[in-house]
């Protein structure tokens, strides 16, 4: 997912993302806070995820962790 991100050069990343009639199937890893759909400090631009579905994975299906302006 798109964050605000600094590269090793300094380089500033950042963008949204948008998801719109997504099926997320069988993606998570057991054991580990790798959910099929994460966030993390996700503060710059706003995200959003609509019409959507996440099934079938091992672990969490989404995980949201220092974020904001994300609309689910």
């Amino acid at each position: 997912m798109t964050t605000d991100t600094i590269e090793p050069d300094g380089t500033m990343r950042f963008g949204h993302t948008i998801l719109d009639n997504v099926e997320i199937f069988n993606c998570s890893q057991i054991d580990t806070f790798k959910a099929a759909l994460r966030f993390e400090a996700a503060s710059g631009k706003w995200s959003s995820i609509t019409n959507s579905a996440i099934h079938n994975g091992y672990a969490w299906g989404m995980n949201v962790k220092t974020s904001q302006n994300i609309v689910i």
